[in-house]
């Protein structure tokens, strides 16, 4: 599969600070887990069937702004 499941409930963040976080800091389009279900809360699900300097871009962008929390 091209699809991952990624835990962010350790950030402590809820779904619209998440959104935000994806969004307006990293300027990515992460599906919100929730959407899936309430088992979802709290995941992000990424489509990785991209090429890998997208992938490496995106997740660098991500990672920055998981910093500023």
């Amino acid at each position: 599969t091209y699809l991952a499941w990624v835990d962010a409930r350790g950030l402590g963040l809820d779904a619209r600070q998440l959104e935000d976080l994806l969004k307006n800091r990293a300027r990515v389009w992460f599906s919100d887990g929730a959407g899936y279900g309430d088992g979802g809360q709290g995941f992000w699900r990424v489509n990785l069937a991209c090429p890998r300097q997208t992938l490496e871009a995106a997740l660098k962008r991500v990672e920055q702004a998981v910093e500023t929390i």
